[in-house]
């Protein structure tokens, strides 16, 4: 985590100018786009933008995710009123570029 390393002094000083090139470089148009969205309420919690332990494992009911619920709302919202699909990873093999791409909705926001 780069916050320890700013404390115990141990931060790469080339870490800041890498990032800030890499921001200067063009948009690059993916090859392959997985694209995902959220169903039931917990499952933000189970993307790669939720918590990390829950990503990692089979989508399963937790009994402290309930306590979470004023977060969930929030979340459902949010995406709501933002409704844009928008990219939560980027990947590159090779020469073959990968995202994943999220739609903002829940299986209840969506109307057939």
């Amino acid at each position: 985590m780069p916050i320890y390393d700013y404390i115990y002094g141990t931060m790469d000083k080339s870490s800041d100018t890498l990032y800030e090139d890499s921001l200067k470089r063009p948009e690059e148009a993916p090859d392959v786009v997985h694209l995902t969205h959220l169903t039931t309420p917990d499952s933000i919690y189970h993307s790669r933008l939720g918590l990390a332990y829950l990503a990692s494992n089979p989508q399963k009911s937790k009994w402290y995710l309930s306590l979470m619920w004023p977060v969930t709302l929030w979340t459902m919202m949010l995406t709501w009123i933002y409704g844009r699909a928008f990219v939560v990873e980027r990947n590159r093999f090779h020469k073959l570029r990968l995202q994943t791409w999220t739609i903002p909705k829940y299986n209840i926001q969506v109307i057939n």
